[in-house]
């Protein structure tokens, strides 16, 4: 039984190559020996996440096609966080995303409050798993007794570290937009790096990873 196989699309006429503050339209194909095609509507979108990754070039001397290379050949080696398979078989990306705010707060809202500490990963943590309510406003969250204190921690450990990433976001589902950055001061080039990923009922985990030259 082989991993599935994953296939970002973009569309034909941009050569992988977009403006700054461009927006960037994709759909993710999947195909599983077990789960189906994701053209037959056979695939889990929960099971399906877009990772986007910016990395900026300060200056021309930077040995431009060795840093993306390795950072290509890490994103294709690298595994799913524990927290995040987690939340993914929960309810959680129904009320909170990674830089949106809904009708929780965002993973990068949660990290600008908690410090990756022990002491805050607890807190979140029991925010989990018995609820809470006025921590946001007036939105109540929902407990969930179907997690233990173990499970919370890493789906803490989770948000905090991706929320405290600035140039690195994850979507959910087979399609969607994205919007590029606006070009930063002091950057001559910039390159973005996506990378697919779907992991099956069977709990192999297939990706698929591209770049895109900003310009």
């Amino acid at each position: 039984m082989g991993s599935p196989q994953v296939k970002i699309r973009l569309p034909q006429d941009t050569a992988n190559s977009y403006e700054w503050n461009a927006f960037v339209r994709y759909s993710i194909d999947v195909l599983d020996t077990i789960d189906g095609a994701s053209k037959y509507g056979e695939i889990n979108e929960g099971e399906v996440f877009l990772e986007i990754e910016f990395i900026p070039i300060e200056n021309a001397e930077e040995l431009v096609e060795k840093v993306l290379k390795d950072r290509l050949k890490k994103a294709k080696k690298e595994t799913e966080h524990m927290g995040l398979a987690l939340m993914k078989n929960s309810t959680c990306f129904g009320c909170h995303a990674d830089k949106a705010t809904h009708t929780g707060p965002s993973f990068s809202e949660i990290a600008d409050r908690y410090e990756n500490t022990s002491t805050h990963i607890v807190s979140l943590s029991n925010s989990i798993l018995e609820g809470s309510k006025g921590l946001w406003g007036n939105t109540e969250m929902p407990s969930n007794p179907d997690l233990t204190v173990s499970e919370t921690e890493q789906i803490s450990k989770f948000i905090l570290e991706q929320g405290a990433k600035k140039n690195n976001w994850i979507i959910p589902g087979l399609e969607g937009t994205f919007r590029i950055i606006e070009k930063p001061k002091n950057i001559e080039q910039g390159f973005y790096i996506l990378t697919a990923s779907y992991t099956s009922t069977s709990k192999m985990r297939g990706q698929d990873s591209i770049l895109l030259n900003i310009r």
